[in-house]
């Protein structure tokens, strides 16, 4: 069984290569073209060769020729025994031609089945990672060979189950149905080609009483669904750094990327993963060259000494570097609070933010009140954040907006692009 044939459009399927353990070709999925390179999900034992390598690499070339998207459909145990080292370097050439011939081209990666060894780096470097949460498997090293080499007993789920691969990042999408798969794909290659969408009303309005007081828990998914189009949104790496959410939607049926804090996890606060998870989110966005919204109610990049020895710094400053890059309109929304570096990271107007609102009586500044009254001595120094009107005249936000405005604004603004 070929998944393609199950998720592309009747009859669009035209094959250029095949064997029994793969084929290669081009199909359309919900009307959008792209080349495919897919193996045989009736086949538990597929193995990469020299003879694999040779077709992809044909593929990589002519894809990126005609630049249409490349989707990899994968069900492989990596590298073919009876070949030896010529099929280490048959994916090392692949490798090699993938990071050459990639440039500003879609590829996305579909695990059908297992991704074992050399096939596991491959996914790895698309743009894309879909995963099938019943029966995918990805890992470098099978249990067989952790065995051997550890002594260790373990599952394949426990090495590369959807589990462990939602919540360490690896992967972006699951799916659990051939439809579910379908639509994920159609929706990216719907914003690969610009496909405008039609209009759909949010889910509901938003109410100045949306959000909850200041400092208490909320989920930030509430805010996002009422201000997009309803049933919009798709979530990447949902599982992964929840603190932090990143979304693909739409707005008017405009496609837009979300970065947007999570109150509900680690108070919003951006942490190591967060940060990382921005920053891959962002070169998506790049690749798209996708309008950005960041919905902002942030206390701080997450303090301690966990946060220090992880390399916050590090991940933080890629965070920012990459929201810089970033060269499309970036447009902001504060709600509560917007503090310290992850005010700047968080797409502040110094940092290249075309617009920045503002609901009412949010704060903005160095740190929270409490925080300042341990460390500030001097009264009069402390920031008087009643005075809204100053975060306009300091040029920190561009207008204030009222809850049930923020929609027709930001439609304003994204869809005069």
């Amino acid at each position: 069984m070929f998944l393609i044939t199950s998720i592309s459009d009747l009859k669009s399927v035209k094959i250029s290569y095949k064997n029994s353990n793969s084929i290669i070709g081009t199909a359309r999925i919900k009307g959008k073209k792209c080349f495919f390179y897919c193996e045989n999900l009736n086949i538990k034992s597929v193995c990469f060769g020299k003879e694999q390598a040779t077709q992809i690499n044909k593929l990589l070339v002519e894809s990126k020729d005609k630049n249409y998207p490349l989707i990899y459909f994968i069900n492989c145990c990596g590298a073919d025994i009876k070949e030896g080292t010529r099929s280490l370097d048959a994916y090392a050439d692949v490798f090699r031609t993938f990071v050459r011939e990639h440039n500003n081209q879609l590829h996305i990666a579909v695990i059908c089945g297992n991704c074992v060894g050399g096939s596991a780096f491959l996914a790895t470097m698309c743009d894309f990672v879909l995963f099938d949460k019943n029966s995918g498997n990805l890992c470098l090293t099978g249990p067989k060979v952790v065995k051997s080499v550890l002594g260790e007993r373990c599952t394949k789920q426990e090495l590369g189950g959807s589990h462990i691969q939602s919540i360490n990042g690896t992967i972006n999408i699951m799916y659990e149905t051939i439809e579910e798969c379908r639509y994920q794909l159609g929706y990216i290659l719907d914003i690969y080609y610009n496909v405008a969408n039609k209009v759909k009303n949010p889910i509901y309005e938003l109410q100045n009483n949306i959000l909850p007081l200041k400092n208490q828990p909320y989920d930030i998914l509430k805010v996002i669904k009422g201000i997009v189009d309803a049933d919009s949104i798709l979530e990447i790496s949902s599982s992964y750094a929840q603190n932090l959410v990143t979304s693909f939607a739409r707005i008017n049926g405009k496609s837009i990327g979300i970065v947007a804090n999570q109150p509900k996890v680690l108070a919003g606060a951006i942490d190591c993963m967060a940060a990382e998870k921005g920053k891959n989110f962002l070169e998506k966005c790049r690749k798209l060259k996708l309008p950005l919204l960041v919905i902002v109610d942030v206390p701080s990049f997450l303090p301690g000494k966990e946060q220090e020895r992880a390399g916050i710094e590090k991940k933080g400053g890629q965070f920012i570097k990459e929201m810089i890059c970033l060269d499309t309109v970036k447009i902001s929304l504060i709600l509560h609070k917007s503090y310290g570096g992850a005010y700047i990271a968080m797409n502040c107007i110094a940092l290249g933010a075309d617009k920045v609102y503002s609901w009412p009586k949010s704060s903005i500044g160095i740190m929270g009140q409490s925080a300042e009254e341990e460390v500030c001595f001097d009264s009069s120094a402390r920031q008087n954040t009643s005075e809204y009107g100053k975060y306009i005249e300091q040029g920190c936000v561009s207008e204030i907006v009222e809850p049930e405005e923020t929609r027709d604004k930001l439609i304003k603004e994204f869809c005069s692009i």
